[in-house]
């Protein structure tokens, strides 16, 4: 955990606890920089020893930053607190949270600082004897005081000894005052370096004067002295510079023999300092961190206990009597939830019945209430309506629950969807529920915030994440920080992505490094030959690779994970820490928190709950739904499962067409092709579609959802295949039990269940076929070859085992479905449908581009999404229409008149939120002049606007661009000498007035740069234009020159002027009119260069009009279609290096104009004319190169002479291929053509593209 901040130790917590064992160490005290997010660990590896060292002891400490104030640019020294019970880490975690909550930026980091008052107020509310402290190493305060004390000791200086003397008195007194003499010990640690020594020798007169003990501590940052060039890589890898030498040399876990070696010549006494150590670690008292999960409990109405309530239903019957008010309210809810609905009789009783029985056997085993998780689900999602959020059909298997079907936690039926309780909970797997909900994306930091008004801050918190180094970043870790006398600077980006590239996978998931090297035998897994051939070629590497792979590097925050401490005592489930974002966090990553007793709950987001809600408060607005009705009142009268038409043929021929947009789930290449594929015809057939399409076929074998369409059309085909397995006929009927709804293929986990529990074919019991489910689902796949021995072997026969495995289990294996989750899902796509086909389908389209382009979120405008989303609905034949001044809204508004969708203000380039309320609060416009005379907006906003096609409905653009550059060109009335240097600048002076030109530049020269008291200095080349043209009697000697005053040169000018002067009066129309003429060009050059598409691109991220590249002869130039190219790129031929073959791949060339970048992954989006926007990926230095903007000087002064090639309208031509949906820039030494060019001028068919940058010469 040390490392989540900054790069800093190599070592693996059971590593490092066996090392010391070895060494014969009889306990490990761990602290690490400001965190206890290993705690728990800690924990289950204490547990873990007490089978095979039951006398070693672990010990929770944290290494924490002591100051005195939070002031920044101040040193934050070390200080060590250990916990010697559990009230001492409970002290431990409310100091560390603070550090955390209270932490500031400082010299490029994130400061944690923990403040003496902050101790002392911990130590005041717990009392002493419960944390232990130790002063720390070379960076704590009494170290640093020492050295000081020293050093100036040896320089004599005396005042600078006795200050450091007393302040070693005033902390040593702080530590003493606060933690008690009992509770504080001072640190040596065993180095040679020449800091260290001065500590060590200094310390032992320090102990005696306080009456203090030392104890001996390894400062452990990696495990053994040969790992120091481990560590050294690791550090390195880090760019910046780091010191990697002697502040770490001795930062090892040493042996005695070590230490003896270390400490020798020192005033240390060895056989005291372990004494010490000894009598620190008896006291440590034996404690566990870990406790059962405990769910959160929310308010609950009042009940009352009532007696002989549906006694032939016990489990109900004693909720009713419970003195437990979260069960009684849950039965009476539930209950009366079915009188409400007409569905109280036997059948629903009895499975209400069920499930209450299994709750309650559960929670007594784990020995909370279970009835407590569906009432804070409840409660909450209540709050999640009345924040402006629908709230999702349901997600996994939670809509097997009756009892959450009538709390309003999922939305279907489990009698209508034939699911199932014990998919959800059972009595052979003993565990907390786990309901996750899907909200809107936007609406999530909100209902976070309203549940803190009844929680506390610290009472709903985010679940932290922890990233480790896999293998392939393992790679390039080490590879920035490999050091040799080849490679002085790191192995080359390109050699370390080649070795990564090496590293195999499989159904995802990358091999460890162990198993690429050394093979697996137990997984079936080989060597791979190549990638130990190239790792060999930097000794030592594979070393580094080994230690660092598994690090933990980085803290994050959990995708929906949501953790609800109590308010009695927020610390109970562990420590707080802040993310990279400011948000708070667990310092315990998931299974670490719920081990420690917390219930995460995942409030998840999708953004499909974003479309339905945008489009009902449309439909709202239009009047197709009644505006008075609530979001949660629309949603349940429109589109609650139990109010949609599900057998309207019109929605279901729309589906199947695969044309609506972001029919969830289905809205991908697959889910378009399944859904064509298989025309489902109801909810069920559409769960089919859903889990099909996932569904893998190994090595080319037929696809599952083909299959599907076969065995649906000929029914013989699935008896041929059950034939061919030779199974009889009783076995065909079983199975036809089965799979006869789904036409013979299992594609569900509750189908694969179901047909291992039956006592016909495997014969599993509840519990076995869970952990089947579970193991696929985890895609366990170490596990895979005992499962199917298991499943062959418990078969009622070898066939049909054999068919079994190979035709119900084996398709499952890369993913299954839960049914129950498919038919949630499912109904939420025929959500979007019924929207997208019942209403106007502009609502709903509209709603898609909305989200799509990222408008309703608060951050500026991205435009290579915006981009991206409109060419999607353009492609969709869904039209996209400009800004119009008086019709746009602030988002994307449905134009139901026009089947069109209006540009929003919020998406126009250079348009703020204040700019649209003037617009709005004040339209609508008449005219541009009424709109002028009626707001205030800057130049940007009306030139954006105009460009976007604001004001076409009342004007002309081009008319109107000219009209307003014009105006705002501020054009001269008249013309007079004050317009001198403006007429010289635009070269308006005629050649007859060539004396004038000149001697007006020689005057503002003088008065520049000859200006001496009431005299211009005339000389040097000065005295020759004066001497050419005017009277050198009138000069005068002046300072050792000549000169002229001031008001006599004022006379002489004004009168060789005269000419200019009579040529404006004579002239003064026409100078005038070019004058004038040439401001307006200036404005039109630098705002409205381009054609009208081009200007479109500028406010609008997208051509309305035709794309500007389109007349474009592409065969000229090469270039070639995006869309058309492979998928994969093409090898054009190989060649060897290093002793192995590398790829050339066959480039072609793709253009359009940019429309967005991201810096950090050196891509580049580009709006193509008939494939839409492109995604071009470059090298990080390549793109740095083109992404710059040039400077240089002119006339002096330092100007931009280049923007960067990758602002948006830029058009390009980039040279590379296509992988998957990206564009890969790249060209070899023999490619005719370099990777990017930018186009400078369009003529018709005909372009000018260059590949150099401003100063270089084109190739």
């Amino acid at each position: 955990m040390s490392n989540i901040r900054l790069l800093d130790s190599t070592n693996k917590l059971e590593e490092l606890v066996n090392r010391a064992i070895q060494i014969g160490l009889a306990g490990l005290a761990i602290s690490e920089h400001e965190s206890l997010g290993n705690a728990i660990d800690i924990d289950i590896l204490q547990e873990k020893l007490k089978k095979t060292n039951p006398e070693f002891k672990l010990v929770h400490g944290n290494e924490i930053y002591l100051t005195d104030t939070r002031e920044p640019n101040q040193p934050y020294y070390h200080f060590i607190l250990f916990a010697l019970d559990a009230t001492g880490f409970q002290m431990l975690s409310e100091l560390s949270s603070g550090a955390w909550l209270n932490g500031f930026y400082d010299k490029g980091m994130y400061r944690v600082p923990t403040l003496k008052t902050e101790v002392e107020a911990i130590i005041q509310k717990y009392g002493q004897d419960h944390i232990y402290a130790s002063s720390a190493c070379l960076g704590s305060q009494l170290d640093k005081l020492i050295i000081k004390m020293a050093n100036c000791e040896q320089i004599g200086d005396v005042n600078g000894r006795k200050e450091a003397h007393d302040e070693i008195v005033s902390f040593l007194s702080w530590c003493i005052d606060t933690f008690g003499k009992n509770n504080f010990a001072l640190e040596c640690q065993p180095a040679i370096s020449r800091e260290q020594l001065i500590v060590n020798n200094i310390m032992p007169s320090i102990a005696e004067a306080f009456g203090l003990p030392i104890c001996i501590t390894s400062d452990a940052h990696y495990l053994t002295r040969t790992d120091r060039e481990v560590h050294k890589a690791f550090l390195n890898s880090k760019e910046g510079d780091r010191e990697v030498d002697e502040f770490y040399a001795a930062c090892w876990l040493q042996s005695e023999d070590e230490i003896l070696e270390h400490i020798a010549n020192t005033k240390l006494d060895y056989e005291q300092c372990c004494k010490n150590s000894m009598k620190i670690l008896s006291r440590v008292q034996e404690y566990t961190l870990r406790r059962n999960q405990e769910i959160p409990e929310a308010p609950v109405p009042k009940t009352d206990p009532k007696q002989n309530q549906l006694q032939q239903y016990p489990t109900l019957s004693k909720l009713y009597a419970s003195d437990n008010p979260q069960e009684r309210y849950w039965v009476n809810e539930c209950v009366g939830q079915l009188d409400r609905r007409g569905l109280r009789n036997e059948q629903y009783l009895s499975r209400l019945e069920e499930e209450a029985d299994t709750m309650d056997y559960i929670g007594k085993q784990l020995g909370t209430c279970i009835f407590a998780y569906p009432l804070f689900m409840k409660h909450y999602i209540d709050l999640i309506w009345d924040c402006g959020s629908t709230v999702g059909v349901g997600r996994g298997s939670a809509g097997g629950g009756l009892s959450h079907y009538l709390l309003g936690i999922t939305q279907t039926n489990p009698f209508d969807s034939h699911s199932y309780f014990w998919r959800f909970l059972n009595k052979g797997r003993i565990s907390l529920p786990d309901i996750d909900i899907d909200v809107v994306p936007s609406k999530r930091e909100k209902i976070l915030e309203e549940t803190r008004k009844e929680t506390g801050e610290l009472g709903c918190v985010h679940v932290c994440t922890y990233g480790i180094l896999t293998t392939k970043a393992a790679i390039k870790c080490a590879a920035r920080g490999y050091r040799s006398a080849k490679y002085p600077t790191g192995i080359p980006l390109e050699e370390a992505e080649y070795l990564s590239s090496l590293v195999p996978a499989e159904r995802g998931f990358l091999w460890t490094l162990s198993d690429t090297i050394n093979g697996n035998s137990d997984k079936g897994r080989k060597p791979n030959k190549e990638f130990v051939k190239q790792i060999e070629q930097y000794p030592g590497l594979k070393e580094i690779l080994f230690k660092i792979e598994g690090l933990i590097v980085q803290a994050g925050i959990h995708a929906s994970g949501i953790l609800y401490p109590p308010k009695s005592n927020y610390y109970r489930y562990g420590p707080f820490m802040r993310a990279k974002n400011g948000m708070i966090t667990t310092q315990y990553s998931l299974h670490m928190a719920e081990a420690a007793g917390g219930c995460k709950i995942d409030w998840l987001v999708t953004e499909v709950q974003s479309v339905i809600t945008d489009c009902i408060e449309e439909l709202q607005k239009a009047g197709y739904i009644e505006p008075e009705l609530t979001l949660r009142q629309a949603y349940n009268k429109y589109l609650a499962p139990d109010a949609l038409p599900l057998n309207d043929p019109t929605i279901w021929d729309e589906i199947d067409k695969a044309d609506i947009l972001k029919l969830f789930q289905l809205d991908s290449g697959v889910g378009r092709q399944g859904t064509k594929l298989i025309r489902p015809r109801n909810i069920q057939e559409l769960t089919a579609v859903n889990a099909l399409i996932r569904l893998m076929a190994e090595n080319g074998a037929e696809r599952p959802m083909d299959k599907y369409v076969r065995f649906k059309t000929s029914p013989q085909a699935w008896e041929d295949e059950m034939d061919s397995y030779g199974l009889t006929v009783e076995e065909k009927k079983v199975l036809h039990r089965h799979f006869d709804a789904s036409y013979g293929i299992c594609y569900s986990q509750e189908q694969l269940m179901l047909a291992l529990m039956d006592k016909d074919i495997c014969d599993f019991d509840l519990k076995a076929s869970d952990a089947a489910r579970k193991l696929i689902a985890k895609k366990r796949m170490d596990e895979i070859p005992a499962f199917k021995e298991k499943v062959l072997a418990s078969a009622k026969s070898k066939n049909l085992g054999k068919y079994v495995w190979d035709i119900v289990i084996a398709p499952s294996l890369g993913y299954s479905f839960s049914d129950v989750h498919g038919y949630s899902y499912s109904m939420i796509g025929f959500q979007c449908a019924y929207l997208a086909t019942k209403f106007p389908s502009i609502y709903w389209n509209c709603a898609c581009l909305r989200i799509d382009a990222g408008v309703e979120d608060d951050a500026g405008s991205d435009y290579g999404k915006l981009a991206k989303a409109i060419g999607n609905m353009t492609n969709h034949g869904i039209k996209v229409m400009p800004i119009d001044i008086n019709k746009s809204g602030y988002l994307f508004e449905p134009d139901e008149e026009h089947n069109a969708i209006l540009y929003g203000f919020k998406a126009l380039n250079g348009v703020n939120g204040d700019s649209i309320k003037q617009i709005t609060d004040n339209r609508p416009f008449v005219s541009f002049d009424d709109f002028q005379e009626r707001t205030n907006l800057n130049r940007t906003v009306v030139l954006s606007l105009i460009k976007g096609g604001a004001f076409d409905s009342i004007e002309d653009r081009k008319g109107l661009m000219e009209r307003y550059l014009r105006q705002i060109s501020e054009p001269k009335k008249r013309i007079t000498l004050q317009n001198f240097k403006g007429l010289i600048e635009k070269n308006l002076v005629p050649q007859e007035l060539d004396f004038c030109r000149r001697l007006f530049v020689f005057n503002n020269a003088l008065k520049k740069y000859k200006k001496s008291g009431e005299y211009y200095c005339i000389n040097n080349n000065f005295y020759d234009f004066y001497e050419q043209f005017f009277d050198v009697d009138e000069l005068e000697p002046y300072e050792e020159t000549l000169a002229i005053p001031t008001k006599r040169w004022q006379k002489m000018y004004s009168k060789a002027m005269e000419p200019a002067k009579t040529y404006f009066k004579k002239h003064q129309e026409e100078i005038l009119a070019a004058y004038n003429n040439t401001l307006f060009q200036e404005q039109w050059n630098k705002y409205a260069a381009g054609t009208v598409s081009d200007w479109e691109m500028d406010a609008l991220g997208y051509y309305y009009h035709e794309h500007s590249l389109l007349h474009v002869n592409q065969k000229a130039y090469s270039i070639v279609s995006y869309k058309d190219l492979p998928e994969e790129p093409e090898v054009e031929y190989n060649f060897k290096r290093n002793g192995r073959e590398i790829p050339i791949y066959r480039t072609h060339r793709i253009m359009g104009t940019v429309v967005g970048k991201n810096n950090t992954k050196a891509q580049v989006d580009i709006l193509t004319i008939d494939s839409g926007v492109v995604t071009v990926k470059f090298n990080l230095d390549y793109f740095a190169i083109y992404n710059r903007r040039i400077s240089d000087m002119v006339d002096g002064v330092s100007k931009v002479v280049e923007e960067g090639w990758f602002q948006k309208g830029t058009k390009i031509v980039v040279n590379g291929f296509r992988r998957g949906d990206m564009f890969r820039a790249k060209s070899y030494k023999k490619t005719p053509s370099h990777q990017l060019y930018r186009v400078t001028s369009i003529d018709g068919p005909q372009i000018a593209m260059t590949h150099a940058r401003y100063g270089e010469e084109e190739d």
